[in-house]
């Protein structure tokens, strides 16, 4: 093996574009002052540590250049204010590997002037080669559970290579000054894609693709396709390409693409069927290569043969799946079971919620903390994004789903502050949301440990959306009509649903009616008005909630908060602040009515003077409840009023 010196005196300085420049250090030196100028970080003067009880290691800058210095303090400066790294981040996790890498710098003082001087995959071997002769290199495996239960292990390269990393992107970005399209990484935030701040989707990395023909005109293409196209569906015609430079890097290294042909692409099709990828993801990967060729040729992206290439019998047929893939009731119940078994509790209550709701991965990770709210009538609602249909939705949930979000309320809160953005934080960085890898990762070892299996005794392997299924189908099994179900899953065209969404005009008018003659009363009698007229005021709310909850009282409903803990007023709804009703229970209100004036008539007479004061309380309290529900009341007070 070549010493890391040998090597750096036979590598050409890079070709890129970016080159250090004075006027632009200049400015980055005047972007870090007071502690994050100093030459020794030491962790308890970070103006970022807010707690006392941790301890954090020394950071030192002493022993390299003045540039080299600036910039790593730069890049580590500017992961913190992004809130992509903590306090604890910096001093714990990342101080020894940044100690490392200053010391390995310091060995290249005499031959460099700043990290952009080198390509980064450069630096990479070099700083690699350094490691392993120093016995520092730490190679890591991830273990995946297939769907035929056997593990699939992934080897990725040491943390320290990864820090290096980080930091020469953010040194490099700073100094390139092109505009974002013609750069290998696009930051999505800064074309104005809203991606509901989910960092780790902001980048589209294109240097994966190392022919910079197909690079280049990938960088085009996908120009293009963002502009008609979601992002998530460009981010897999990404990865498209980067499979179909891979397959050029294996097999022809040195192509033009003025030399793609059809007997290339007959032997691209054996290349993917050899990666062990199902008909469906080769089917999409050569349809969206399809796509690329045929425009790239239409635009002259590239100088390539209008012939086509790839013909529609070249696409591996599929069938697709027209049935819901729901849970089992067999695999819920193992799953339930053994949930408690989940080293983590965060990943119990994200499938509790997801099993409860039927939203999206997508969507459960990204809930903001606070997406919970209550209406008028004391029932709950969830209000989350609908990252596909790009819109807002608000569905009932039952009060167990509603204990269940408060209490990863409390310990988000409790973990990262009051000001935590997501219901479920990243575990390292409060602003940037968890992702659903883990969880899948979780219930799959849980089936597998637990031998959980289907009615077949095939054990089960978990899909995230599988429980978006599971729920639709429960919903429809136990008589929810179908639109209902659109409204509830938030499916944006009836053949989502497979039937006319619309509510007929005669149900619509009978529910208007029903509607206009739901006033709320509390028990003194008293109107109540709307504290949250967005949820009250929203007729196709109230149907969907009556339709999917059923926690009303027999004669009202209770708006007493869960966070308050059980009733204290057992039996007794009718000397509580917490009863609401409405118009629709007048008729029991009249006939509970004439029952009780018969039981405080029964007490006086034979002198039982408790009995007909807590029974008169009650009647007194119905006799204004109906009045109100008749006739009206001018005097209107909120629930908190009370």
């Amino acid at each position: 093996m070549s010493t890391q010196s040998d090597y750096i005196q036979t590598t050409k300085p890079s070709n890129s574009k970016i080159k250090w420049s004075k006027s632009k250090y200049i400015e980055m030196q005047k972007k870090i002052d007071g502690y994050w100028a100093d030459d020794i970080w030491n962790p308890n003067e970070n103006p970022f540590k807010d707690r006392n009880d941790i301890r954090g290691m020394y950071i030192y800058f002493s022993n390299i250049s003045n540039i080299i210095k600036t910039e790593i303090k730069y890049a580590c400066y500017q992961k913190i204010m992004t809130k992509e790294w903590k306090w604890i981040t910096l001093h714990q996790a990342k101080a020894k590997k940044i100690n490392y890498i200053i010391g390995f710098l310091s060995k290249y003082d005499n031959q460099i002037n700043s990290l952009v001087d080198w390509q980064l995959e450069i630096w990479e071997k070099v700083f690699q080669e350094y490691l392993i002769e120093n016995k520092k290199l730490s190679l890591r495996e991830y273990r995946v559970i297939q769907k035929n239960g056997e593990y699939k292990n992934y080897k990725f390269k040491d943390e320290t290579v990864y820090t290096f990393r980080a930091i020469y992107k953010i040194v490099f970005d700073y100094y390139d000054s092109r505009d974002e399209y013609e750069k290998d990484i696009w930051d999505l935030r800064k074309l104005n894609f809203n991606l509901n701040n989910l960092v780790d989707k902001n980048k589209f990395d294109f240097t994966r693709i190392k022919q910079n023909w197909l690079r280049n005109s990938s960088k085009k293409f996908l120009r293009y396709k963002l502009s008609i196209s979601s992002t998530s569906l460009c981010r897999f015609r990404l990865y498209s390409l980067v499979n179909f430079s891979s397959f050029l890097e294996e097999e022809y290294p040195s192509i033009g693409p003025n030399e793609i042909n059809r007997h290339l692409i007959l032997i691209y099709l054996s290349y993917l069927k050899g990666k062990y990828l199902n008909e469906q993801t080769r089917h999409k990967i050569i349809t969206s290569l399809k796509d690329f060729l045929e425009i790239s040729f239409r635009e002259k992206w590239i100088d390539i043969t209008g012939n086509q290439l790839i013909y529609k019998d070249d696409l591996p047929r599929y069938k697709r799946q027209r049935q819901p893939k729901y849970i089992p009731e067999i695999v819920l119940s193992g799953i339930n079971r053994h949930l408690d078994k989940l080293e983590n509790p965060v990943y119990q209550r994200m499938y509790l919620i997801l099993i409860s709701c039927g939203m999206r991965i997508s969507e459960l990770c990204s809930l903001s903390i606070n997406c919970i709210k209550q209406d008028n009538f004391g029932d709950f609602f969830l209000q989350y994004h609908q990252i596909k249909m790009k819109k807002e939705i608000t569905i009932p949930i039952t009060r167990e789903t509603v204990s269940i979000i408060q209490t990863q309320q409390q310990k988000a809160k409790e973990q990262f502050g009051n000001n935590v953005l997501f219901l479920f934080p990243s575990p390292k960085i409060k602003n940037r949301a968890i992702t659903g890898k883990k969880l899948v990762d979780n219930i799959n070892k849980l089936t597998l440990e637990n031998n959980i299996c289907d009615d077949d005794g095939n054990r089960w392997h978990f899909h995230p959306h599988q429980c978006r299924h599971t729920v639709g189908t429960n919903m429809i099994n136990n008589g929810v009509p179908h639109h209902i179900v659109q409204k509830y899953l938030g499916h944006d065209s009836p053949t989502m649903t497979q039937i006319y969404a619309h509510i007929h005009d005669q149900t619509l008018k009978e529910e208007i009616a029903k509607y206009h003659y739901n006033r709320v009363v509390n028990l003194a009698g008293e109107v109540v008005e709307s504290t949250t007229p967005e949820l009250d005021n929203n007729l196709d709310l109230h149907l969907l909630k009556k339709k999917v909850l059923a926690q009303s009282l027999p004669n009202g409903s209770c708006a007493r908060p869960i966070v308050l803990g059980e009733c204290p007023h057992a039996n007794a709804c009718l000397t509580c602040g917490d009863f609401r009703t409405t118009f629709e229970f007048l008729d029991q209100h009249k006939a509970q009515l004439e029952q009780t004036e018969k039981l405080v008539k029964n007490a006086e007479d034979k002198g039982w003077q408790r009995h007909a004061e807590m029974n008169s309380k009650v009647r007194d309290n119905l006799q204004k409840i109906i009045t109100t529900l008749e006739f009206g009341n001018k005097d209107v007070v909120s629930g908190e009023d009370k």
